[in-house]
């Protein structure tokens, strides 16, 4: 809902009208109890003057601005997948693993040739050696002696393309266990342990967690007033969080139905987000201006409207809870602010005991 830009400052007669309806209801309860309400202990703070915008709260969603399809570049059956939608994983956590069973099958039948290539070659180095003591005094020495050289290097290329096939088969092994590549959040779940993942089939949809963001349409006309980096207020009511985003980016393409224009606001990744949840997020709608501004744990409700408690001095200096109607210009995490008029830089606002107070009840400040 959007907050007015401009305060219309309320006048007198206004507001003495609707501390004349508190004030009759005071005077009810005190004639039907027979008492006026005992001094009530609170805590107050001090009304500040900042330059601020003012600030209009606009829905949007969670989302995340990098996820990935986590694939594998091995095909296979699935042993195992470790993970379910919902679940957080780190970097590198082991997130589903295939059957590798005929691949370390192969190794072992590549080894065995592996060992009777190398017995091969022993035989080979004591028949060359028998053929060079009879190289002087045999023509058909040397010519044995050169096939056997000729077998040794055979055996020897024959060894090197059995280790290279190994270390192959292990690299496909290793490249049968799907890791996390970031930090991040299961969004889905596509395959199941014994389903077939055949290369580049996607196994799980993957968030990054640092990359969590509010996802607003901002009217056109307001997009003049984003100043990327800076803070803004994020209201997440499902969660009732109230956290603080940073103005990251603004898509630069506006939608042709209703002119708005999608701002990316990062926030922190907080446990029980997902992805599409509704949120607010405070955008400004002017540019900076004078704003009183006090703690949001000041603002009670009442049919509707806003209101704060102030400190009302009397002549013997006792202290009184006076009731002030407010329009909240903006909205700036834990803090708001309304135009100057009735609350000033002076006044004393009760943000602590306010939600049990009446009007007019004597207070003490602690």
């Amino acid at each position: 809902m959007k907050h007015s830009t401009v305060i219309s400052r309320l006048s007198i007669p206004s507001a003495t009208m609707v501390l004349g309806v508190f004030s009759i209801l005071t005077l009810a309860t005190t004639s039907v109890f027979g008492q006026t309400p005992p001094p009530a202990k609170v805590e107050v703070v001090q009304a500040t003057i900042e330059e601020l915008a003012d600030t209009t709260e606009i829905p949007g969603i969670i989302d995340f601005n990098t996820s990935s399809q986590i694939t594998s570049e091995q095909a296979g059956i699935i042993s195992e997948i470790y993970f379910d939608e919902g679940d957080m994983v780190k970097s590198g956590q082991l997130i589903a693993k295939l059957n590798t069973d005929l691949l370390k099958q192969d190794i072992k039948v590549k080894n065995s040739e592996l060992e009777a290539l190398k017995a091969e070659q022993g035989r080979i180095e004591k028949d060359m050696a028998r053929s060079q003591k009879l190289l002087k005094t045999s023509f058909e020495s040397k010519r044995a002696l050169e096939t056997l050289e000729f077998n040794l290097q055979a055996n020897k290329a024959n060894r090197q393309k059995l280790l290279n096939q190994i270390e192959r088969l292990n690299i496909l092994i290793r490249k049968s266990t799907i890791k996390a590549q970031y930090d991040g959040l299961i969004l889905a779940k596509h395959k199941q342990p014994g389903e077939w993942l055949g290369q580049a089939d996607p196994i799980v949809t993957l968030a990054k967690l640092d990359e969590t963001i509010a996802l607003v349409s901002v009217p056109e006309r307001y997009v003049r007033y984003i100043k990327l980096g800076n803070k803004t207020a994020v209201n997440i009511a499902p969660l009732d969080l109230q956290i603080e985003g940073i103005l990251n980016s603004t898509v630069p393409v506006a939608d042709l139905r209703t002119k708005s224009v999608p701002v990316k606001v990062t926030i922190d990744y907080q446990s029980g987000l997902v992805r599409n949840m509704s949120l607010k997020v405070s955008i400004a709608t002017s540019e900076p201006r004078t704003a009183v501004t006090f703690p949001r744990d000041a603002l009670i409700q009442h049919q509707g409207k806003e209101f704060i408690y102030a400190v009302k001095t009397n002549d013997d200096n006792s202290k009184q809870a006076q009731i002030i109607p407010v329009t909240i210009t903006g909205r700036y995490g834990a803090k708001v602010s309304v135009q100057p008029g009735l609350i000033s830089e002076t006044t004393q606002i009760i943000v602590k005991g306010n939600d049990r107070l009446r009007p007019d009840q004597p207070i003490i400040i602690q």
